[in-house]
C-alpha cells in the first residue's frame, strides 16, 4: 500500500504519523518520515497503544530523534502507562512553557537565548513559535494515547486545530493542483480527485494536464536549476462536472477553489500524479520502486480475452501508476510491474470484481 500513501502525501497540508508505543519506530515508519522530509510536509506524531504491556513512550521518543533531524515536543501527560487503565491529559501551562522552550531552543534563536539565560518563554509566545516551526518542518509535536479506547484523541484534535498549518501554507496565485487519485465510475466515467492549491476550476473550464514525466530539470544535481517542460506541450481538456464528496457520497458543486479537494469528470487523459494548471508546490516523495516485472495471462489461456485484459489493466494503471501495464500486441503479451505477491493478489481480485476477468 506504499503507493497509496505516496499519492496521499502529495495532497496533504500535513500528516499525522501513528507509531506503536510497544513496537516503536518500524522500518516503514522511518521511510514515511523521510518521505515527509523530502515532500517538505509538516507532521505530528501520535504514539498509540499506551494501554498495552511493554509500552515505552520515552524509548519511542528516543527512536524518533534518531531517525529524523526534527526537534520533538511531547504535549501529553501520561499516568499508568502500560496498564489497563492509563490516563492522558494535556500538560499544564507551566509545564508546556518549559517543555516548549527546551524543544525550541534547539532550532530557534529566540528560544535558545531564553534557555541560555535561564528564562522561560510565555505560553502565548511559545505557541506562536511552535506554529512557525511546525509549518517550517523543523518541529514535530508528539501526543500519546490509545485509539482503541479513544484515549488522547480529543487532545490530538485540539492540537491539530491549535498548531497545525492551514491550507494557505501551500496556496499559490496561479491555477495549481495535483491529481492524487483516479476512479472509474460506470456512470461518470473517469473521475479525477484533485487537490487544488491555487486558482479555481468551474464546469466547462479548459485546464492543462501536465505529466511528471514531461518535467525535466536542466541540471538535476543543481537544486536551484530552473524547471522546464520540454518534451511535449501540456494536454488541455474540458471539465464536464465537479463534485464534492464526503465518504462515498457525492454532490454537484460546479466549482472547486484553492485549498479544496473535489472529484472532476471529463479529463480522459488524466492519470494519478498529473499536475493541473502548473507544477505543484511540493516535491513528490518516493516510497517504493517495483522491481518485479511479470506476465499476465487469462487463467483459462483464452487469448481472445487479451484485449479486455489489456484495457482493464490500462485503467488500473491510471489509478496505480506503479502497475505500468504494457501490451505487446505483436507478441500477444501483457506485462505489469509489481512490488510483490500481495499486490498481485489484490490486482487479481480487482480484475474479478470489476471486470469479471
Amino acid at each position: 500500500f506504499a503507493g497509496e500513501v505516496e499519492r496521499a502525501l502529495s495532497a496533504l497540508d500535513y500528516a499525522v504519523v501513528v507509531v506503536s508505543a510497544v513496537e516503536g519506530v518500524r522500518a516503514h515508519t522511518e521511510s514515511i518520515l523521510k518521505s515527509l522530509d523530502t515532500a517538505n510536509l509538516p507532521r505530528a506524531v501520535f504514539i498509540n497503544k499506551i494501554d498495552r504491556a511493554g509500552s515505552d513512550v520515552k524509548s519511542v521518543m528516543k527512536e524518533l530523534s534518531q531517525v529524523s533531524s526534527q526537534s520533538y515536543l511531547l504535549l501529553s501527560g501520561i499516568e499508568n502507562e502500560g496498564l489497563e487503565n492509563p490516563t492522558v491529559k494535556s500538560i499544564s501551562d507551566a509545564d508546556f512553557a518549559v517543555a516548549a522552550t527546551q524543544a525550541l531552543a534547539e532550532i530557534n534563536d529566540e528560544a535558545a537565548d531564553a534557555f541560555l539565560n535561564d528564562e522561560i518563554l510565555s505560553s502565548e509566545r511559545a505557541s506562536e513559535l511552535i506554529r512557525e516551526e511546525i509549518s517550517a518542518c523543523r518541529l514535530t509535536p508528539v501526543l500519546c494515547g490509545s485509539a482503541k479506547f479513544s484515549l488522547g484523541v480529543k487532545e490530538l484534535a485540539d492540537m491539530i486545530v491549535e498548531f497545525m498549518p492551514s491550507a494557505e501554507r501551500r496556496a499559490t496565485d496561479n491555477l495549481c493542483g495535483i491529481i492524487f487519485k483516479i476512479e472509474h465510475d460506470k456512470t461518470l466515467g473517469k473521475v479525477s480527485h484533485i487537490r487544488l492549491f491555487g486558482g479555481e476550476i468551474s464546469n466547462r473550464d479548459e485546464i492543462e494536464l501536465i505529466s511528471p514525466a514531461d518535467v525535466i530539470s536542466e541540471n538535476p544535481d543543481d537544486e536551484d536549476s530552473a524547471v522546464e517542460i520540454e518534451k511535449k506541450p501540456p494536454v488541455k481538456e474540458k471539465v464536464s462536472q465537479i463534485k464534492k464528496f464526503i465518504g462515498a457520497k457525492y454532490s454537484d458543486s460546479g466549482t472547486v477553489k484553492s485549498g479544496d479537494i473535489a472529484a472532476v469528470c471529463g479529463l480522459p487523459s488524466a492519470k494519478t500524479g498529473f499536475f493541473v494548471g502548473s507544477l505543484a508546490v511540493s516535491e513528490n516523495a518516493k516510497l517504493v520502486n517495483p522491481f518485479l516485472r511479470v506476465k499476465v495471462t487469462p487463467a483459462d489461456g483464452d487469448l481472445q480475452k487479451l484485449p479486455d485484459l489489456a484495457y482493464a489493466l490500462g485503467q488500473l494503471s491510471d489509478e496505480e501508476p506503479y502497475i505500468d501495464a504494457k501490451w505487446e500486441n505483436g507478441l500477444s503479451e501483457i506485462t505489469i510491474s509489481t512490488t510483490g505477491k500481495i499486490q498481485l493478489e489484490v490486482l487479481d481480485n480487482l480484475l474479478k470484481e470489476r471486470y469479471s476477468l
